[in-house]
């Protein structure tokens, strides 16, 4: 043996053959499970990609698109139309098929909904506290989508949610980090939380990858909350019950109870009461600055729940509030709620205004639904000049416009903030 050659160890011999072997064995067994493929000269590369499992962002792309059709045959693209602003606006919105000829959607009380070609969609119900409306839509032969049963909170998943695009409905997937269980007023069970951060908006449903109906988005609290499938079916189920009464309304606008208030108004949990309708139910019973602590024996610590317990009363019904007035005594008065106009082209001029000597009429409060609304006029504007009267009085601006002709407009110039503006109260005939 020449003794300057470096010997190979017996071990080291071993272990290369091991390594020969097993290629050669990994280039058979490929053979053998993948016959159709051609040889390659370089076996090892194929055959490590044929053993590795697919991405999950490519399982969940599959998954999206093989739910494509079936979804997006129960979800109508709808678009909606309001007054509430200055002159009609109009959006675009979801409504999905929960029976046959049967949709559900999350719309305003004051939105009128259409199809996409301008047919009016008749309103079959609707729930003014959750803001569900059921929607009476041509029948089809798809069945409906299943309702996921959600069995509590649930780790991390992805889900599949709708979205309004240029061609219709279109899916995309989502992570949802966690489901932890929250409590609405407005809602006959638990809600989950939205996690910060997840890309959702109200009014947009979600399925879980077996396309079952895992909920819909809806406004929670100044946040988004989802209202599970199970929730969300039990709604619409009561309504197809109880359609519900004419809605009626107090009159009343309440805020939250801040640190601050609750100091200045001695009061220790509640709702401020900021303005109250003078021509409504609660005038002379409830006055600003009232904290209203219960509603039919009902705590309510927030606007959400304040609405959740007013908005579903009917005309006729008695709502009794406890009132902690601001010279520190606690009262519970009685107020009778009066049905709302069932026509969005009210005539009236919908204004409550306090008259600055020398300036103008400042707006207090801007009536939904009114000519004023509909103007664009908002709470805290100055009207300087109403038709052909400079610095106004509320009583002019009132009579300027009750003195017009049907269908005729009464146009006012007012300061908002820093800006000047000059608009058209157009008067409906």
């Amino acid at each position: 043996m020449d003794p300057l050659r470096p010997s190979v160890s017996r071990e080291t011999r071993l272990l290369l053959t091991i390594v020969a072997v097993s290629l050669v064995l990994l280039w058979v067994l490929a053979r053998i499970r993948f016959p159709g493929r051609a040889a390659t000269p370089n076996p090892v590369p194929p055959v490590l990609a044929q053993l590795a499992p697919p991405s999950a962002f490519e399982d969940i792309a599959s998954t999206v698109a093989q739910l494509a059709p079936r979804l997006g045959a129960l979800i109508s693209t709808i678009v909606v139309s309001t007054e509430s602003g200055p002159g009609p606006q109009s959006a675009a919105a979801q409504a999905l098929r929960i029976r046959d000829g049967l949709a559900v959607a999350l719309i305003d009380e004051r939105d009128k909904p259409r199809t996409t070609e301008g047919a009016s969609i008749e309103i079959a119900a609707r729930d003014p506290a959750t803001g569900l409306a059921l929607l009476r839509m041509p029948a089809d032969d798809n069945a409906p989508a299943d309702i996921w049963s959600s069995r509590g909170p649930q780790s991390p998943r992805f889900f599949i949610v709708s979205d309004l695009s240029v061609g219709g409905v279109s899916l995309r997937p989502v992570f949802i980090g966690a489901l932890n269980s929250i409590a609405s007023p407005r809602w006959s069970g638990s809600l989950w939380a939205v996690p910060y951060g997840a890309e959702l908006r109200a009014g947009t449903f979600l399925f879980t990858v077996a396309g079952e109906v895992a909920g819909i988005a809806v406004p929670h609290e100044n946040s988004l909350a989802i209202v599970p499938g199970e929730v969300l079916i039990n709604a619409v189920d009561r309504l197809l019950r109880q359609p519900g009464p004419n809605p009626a309304a107090l009159g009343v606008d309440v805020q939250a109870l801040s640190p601050s208030l609750a100091t200045a108004l001695q009061a220790k949990s509640g709702v401020v009461v900021t303005w109250v309708d003078p021509a409504g139910p609660a005038a002379g019973i409830v006055s600003p600055m009232d904290v209203v602590d219960r509603v039919n024996g009902n705590a309510v610590t927030s606007p959400d729940q304040w609405e959740a317990q007013v908005l579903g009363l009917s005309d006729g019904n008695a709502a009794v509030l406890d009132v902690h007035r601001r010279q520190g005594e606690m009262q519970q008065v009685r107020v009778i709620a009066r049905g709302k106009s069932a026509s969005a082209d009210d005539p009236a001029l919908g204004l409550t205004m306090r008259t600055i000597p020398r300036i103008g009429a400042e707006v207090v409060h801007v009536l939904a639904r009114s000519a004023a609304a509909r103007a664009g006029i908002q709470a805290g504007d100055i009207i300087t000049r109403a038709g052909d009267v400079d610095t106004p009085s509320a009583a002019n601006v009132s009579r300027a416009f009750g003195t017009g002709s049907q269908g005729g407009s009464l146009v006012v110039a007012l300061t908002r903030d820093q800006d000047h503006r000059v608009l058209a109260i157009n008067k409906e005939p």
